[in-house]
């Protein structure tokens, strides 16, 4: 009688042990709950050459990418964007050249080039889509391009001395 009160005694006490582990085994795992990581990997390239250049770049968000190049003397960049994915690729060639280059929103490019002396651009882009492409080859050319909306597109291409071009698209 003794081993039969003891048998019971140690059925009662792992039945409900025994039934938590089946439970558990079948129920889905606990995990913790899942993080939210930012993206915020930029790229960033700036070669200069000569005497005097000056660059100022500026990144935030997520994923920009931007490619500097100048070459020559007293030239001056400022880059700002803001956002996601957004991309500047911009080389001035010459002296005294100045471009501010300004983008926010996402999935915007700006293209520059300027070749030559004193020449300026300045482009400020809001949205998403949008493209600037600015080439400027000679002396005093000036470009002031503004794009805020989606998908719009714009291409200045100026050859010679002291041309002018403003765009302005909303």
């Amino acid at each position: 009688m003794l081993t039969t009160v003891r048998g019971a005694l140690a059925l009662a006490l792992w039945l409900p042990l025994l039934a938590w582990a089946q439970t558990a085994d079948l129920a889905a795992p606990e995990l913790p709950p899942a993080e939210i990581v930012p993206v915020t990997t930029h790229t960033a390239a700036l070669t200069q050459f000569g005497n005097g250049n000056t660059a100022e770049l500026t990144q935030g968000g997520s994923r920009q990418f931007a490619d500097i190049v100048q070459n020559g003397l007293g030239n001056r960049l400022t880059v700002s964007q803001l956002d996601a994915l957004n991309r500047i690729v911009a080389s001035q060639s010459g002296d005294l050249n100045q471009a501010a280059l300004q983008q926010a929103g996402s999935e915007n490019l700006i293209s520059l080039a300027q070749t030559g002396v004193s020449n300026v651009a300045n482009v400020v882009q809001n949205g998403v889509l949008n493209t600037a492409q600015i080439e400027q080859l000679g002396n005093g050319n000036t470009a002031d391009v503004q794009q805020t909306g989606i998908g719009f597109n714009v291409v200045v291409r100026q050859l010679g001395d002291g041309n002018v071009a403003r765009v302005i698209q909303f």
